[in-house]
C-alpha cells in the first residue's frame, strides 16, 4: 500500500514538474513581428516567411494585435485557402486576441474584413512534423527571394524606404549567432558578363581597341601641336622678313623725295 501512494506521489510530482517545464518553455509570439497583423505590403508572403523563421511548439501563445479596422478568425484549411470568412468557433474582434498552440495540428487565420484575406492577410501557424513538412514545401529560399526581390524593386520604384540591413530583418528575422548573411539581389556572372566566356573576350577587345583609340588621338593632337607651332615659327618669321622690307621701302621713299625736292628748299634746307 506504501508503495503504490509512493508510486502515485512519484507520478503526480513528474506531472507537475512537465507541467512546470512546459509552461516555462512557452513563447509568446506577435504575428507578423513589427508588421502587426495587417494587410502587408507583400502579400502572403510576408506571413508565410514570419512563420518560416520560427519554431513554434505546443504551449506557446499566438498573439493577433493590429491598428486600424481588422479581425481574426480561425479556419480550415480549404477556407483558408480560398479565403472564405466561415470560421471555425467565433471571429475575435477583441484587440489583441491570443490563441494558445494546444496541439501538433497546423492551424489557419485569416481576417476577414473585406477583401484582406485576399490581399494576404493570412497566416499558417504548424508544429512538429506538420510545420516542417509544410515549411520544406514552400520552398523558403524561393520565397525569400521573391520577398527580398519585392522590397528592392519598391525601393528602386521610391515607393519604399526601406535600407539593406532593414530588408534582411524583414525578410529573414533578426540576425543571430550562427547565422551568416548570404542573400543577394546584385546581378549574377551570367548577367554580367553572358552565357559564355566569349562576351569576356569581346569586352576585352573593345577595351583594348578603345586604349589604341586613345593612344592614336593622344598622337594626332601632338603632331596637331607641333604643327601649329612650326605655323607660328613660320608666320613670325615672314613678319620679320614683311617688317624689314616696309623698313627699306620707306629708306628709299625718303631718299627719292629728298632728290625730287626743288633746289632753293634743298639749298634752304642745307643752309639751316
Amino acid at each position: 500500500m506504501a508503495s503504490r501512494v509512493g508510486l502515485i506521489g512519484t507520478i503526480g510530482c513528474l506531472i507537475v514538474m512537465v507541467a512546470l517545464l512546459n509552461g516555462a518553455s512557452a513563447e509568446t509570439y506577435n504575428v507578423g513581428g513589427d508588421m502587426d497583423w495587417s494587410e502587408p505590403p507583400l502579400g502572403e508572403i510576408s506571413y508565410r516567411s514570419w512563420a518560416a523563421r520560427n519554431a513554434f511548439e505546443i504551449g506557446d501563445v499566438i498573439v493577433f494585435k493590429w491598428n486600424g479596422t481588422h479581425n481574426v478568425a480561425e479556419v480550415t484549411k480549404e477556407n483558408y485557402d480560398s479565403c472564405t470568412d466561415t470560421a471555425i468557433g467565433t471571429v475575435q474582434t477583441a484587440n489583441p486576441t491570443n490563441f494558445t498552440l494546444t496541439s501538433n495540428a497546423t492551424r489557419y487565420f485569416i481576417c476577414t474584413i473585406s477583401n484582406h484575406c485576399e490581399r494576404g492577410q493570412k497566416v499558417t501557424i504548424g508544429i512538429g512534423s506538420d510545420f516542417w513538412s509544410s515549411a520544406s514545401s514552400l520552398k523558403y529560399g524561393a520565397l525569400s527571394a521573391m520577398a527580398f526581390k519585392n522590397f528592392t524593386t519598391q525601393v528602386a520604384k521610391g515607393s519604399l524606404q526601406m535600407s539593406e540591413d532593414e530588408m534582411f530583418v524583414e525578410v529573414f528575422g533578426p540576425e543571430h549567432h550562427g547565422r551568416v548573411r548570404g542573400y543577394g539581389d546584385g546581378v549574377t556572372p551570367t548577367e554580367l558578363w553572358g552565357s559564355s566566356s566569349s562576351s569576356i573576350r569581346d569586352l576585352q577587345r573593345q577595351l583594348k581597341e578603345s586604349e589604341e583609340k586613345r593612344k592614336e588621338n593622344d598622337a594626332d593632337l601632338q603632331r596637331q601641336l607641333k604643327e601649329s607651332e612650326e605655323k607660328r615659327k613660320e608666320s613670325d618669321a615672314h613678319l620679320k622678313i614683311l617688317e624689314a622690307q616696309v623698313n627699306r621701302v620707306e629708306s628709299l621713299l625718303a631718299l627719292v623725295m629728298k632728290k625730287l625736292s626743288p633746289p632753293e628748299l634743298a639749298q634752304s634746307e642745307s643752309s639751316t
